[in-house]
């Protein structure tokens, strides 16, 4: 009776059985299990619906409770020193790794399709101009995450060196509020989360079945032997490096894990990684919501890990050399 209490009471362990028992469903029904797709889909809405906002309150939420520019400022180099670490990290284990494992020899490749345009990458100019938008309301109706970033932290920086204290204050409480209902909403969705999950991988496996799985597997199964490796060395890793149990980190970050496999998205662990983070791993909630949401937009080393991965299959499909 408690195992099936504790069953009820974790998110995690409900949508991980959900992602099986929707994979094993269509496997077994087929084509047909996509006609509920949309179930999930608008479950994955409802998550995309608030990330914005929640980024945001979260980001200056967490500017304004340190209070102290300056802090800010030490707090904000070491973790983009340590996300810019890790991500290279990252394409270092994916690279090795591809070549080893050659997921593109023998793939069947048509090269005699029309020819693609490449896009050019933009300069380091360009990059740093297009962070500031000419339209705030431009950036939020489009969702542009780290335009989005930068205006956060700079009302948060100019709620900070608010001369008036209680005009500081107040603001900062409304943040705050506003803060506390958002997550109350991500509350909500993510009690939904078990169907959308199900509906979703029941969808999917019964629209590209085993068939589709084998076609690629070679290289899926590359990318998480990177990305498993990538999570021993790091995820693991740094925890050891600070005097935290490896074991005990993952214990208090299984809801994330869960929820990061089944959503594919790294915006919408955001609401659950805040939550795992203060409460489990006990990290001071103005650390947690300055680094979380900053991390979710410009620490993607799984992302690192699929373009290095993708990158090297290609070269490998097509004889091009490295």
């Amino acid at each position: 009776m408690s195992f099936l209490k504790k069953i009820r009471s974790s998110n995690s362990i409900q949508i991980f059985a959900a992602m099986i028992l929707g994979s094993i469903l269509g496997l077994i029904i087929g084509p047909s299990a996509a006609t509920i797709g949309f179930i999930g889909t608008i479950w994955m809405n409802m998550m995309k619906m608030f990330l914005v906002p929640i980024v945001v309150f979260v980001l200056i939420n967490g500017i304004t409770a340190m209070d102290d520019p300056a802090m800010l400022g030490r707090m904000g180099i070491r973790i983009l020193i340590i996300y810019t670490i890790t991500t290279i990290i990252a394409t270092c284990i994916a690279i090795p790794v591809s070549l080893l494992l050659k997921p593109g020899v023998g793939f069947v490749y048509d090269m005699s399709g029309s020819s693609v345009e490449v896009s050019t990458l933009p300069s380091f100019s360009d990059f740093c101009t297009s962070l500031f938008s000419t339209n705030i309301c431009d950036a939020f109706t489009q969702a542009n995450m780290l335009q989005i970033l930068v205006i956060s932290v700079l009302i948060g920086i100019a709620i900070v060196k608010m001369k008036n204290r209680e005009q500081r204050n107040a603001i900062r409480s409304w943040f705050d509020m506003m803060y506390n209902l958002n997550m109350a909403l991500i509350s909500v969705v993510m009690d939904l989360a078990p169907i959308g999950v199900f509906c979703l991988m029941a969808s999917t496996m019964g629209q590209y079945g085993v068939k589709f799985l084998g076609t690629i597997s070679r290289l899926v199964g590359t990318y998480y032997a990177a990305g498993i490796l990538h999570f021993i060395v790091i995820i693991c890793g740094l925890p050891l490096i600070s005097g935290y149990s490896p074991l005990k980190f993952l214990k208090g970050v299984s809801d994330t894990i869960v929820t990061a496999i089944s959503t594919c998205s790294s915006a919408a662990t955001i609401p659950t990684n805040l939550r795992v983070t203060t409460e489990n791993l006990k990290v001071p909630k103005q650390i947690a919501d300055f680094c979380i949401p900053l991390g979710a937009q410009i620490n993607q080393d799984g992302a690192a890990i699929l373009t290095t991965v993708v990158m090297i299959f290609c070269m490998q499909a097509t004889g091009t050399n490295l």
